[in-house]
């Protein structure tokens, strides 16, 4: 090895030897040639992505209800949005069971049941809770 430190391509802070050869930067992680942990950024990113799609049938649901209830010339306007929140469950269910197999579940086809087994769950749940929301705005008379 030279003895001129080298530079990181990434964030351009000075990178150290480690044991057997092997150059490294401290701050961004870079190893070598490629950085380390390049697919690791993107799943940092998409916690973020998670988190709203869970929460946004349920915010749909909330909105639904609200609206039908501030007068019975809005209940039209909550029942279409419960409408349209269902289909959106039914797509951020799917992500969010995508994402959870990925992340905490078993490699192989193992994955591929858990990911049914979540979509099932999550849509269950994204159906009562948009259900819930949109029942006051139906009215029969």
């Amino acid at each position: 090895m030279d003895d001129v430190p080298q530079i990181c391509p990434r964030c351009q802070s000075r990178l150290t030897l480690l044991q057997g050869g092997l150059r490294c930067c401290p701050k961004c992680g870079f190893e070598g040639d490629t950085p380390k942990g390049g697919p690791e950024e993107s799943r940092r990113r998409s916690p973020t992505l998670f988190w709203i799609l869970l929460v946004t049938p349920a915010f749909l649901a909330l909105l639904s209800f609200l609206v039908g209830r501030t007068s019975d010339k809005t209940r039209g306007l909550g029942m279409a949005i419960g409408l349209i929140a269902l289909p959106i469950g039914l797509a951020s269910s799917l992500y969010c069971s995508i994402w959870l197999a990925r992340r905490f579940g078993p490699s192989g086809s193992l994955n591929l049941l858990m990911v049914f087994f979540l979509l099932f769950v999550l849509a269950a749940v994204n159906f009562v809770i948009i259900g819930a929301g949109c029942a006051p705005n139906f009215t029969i008379d």
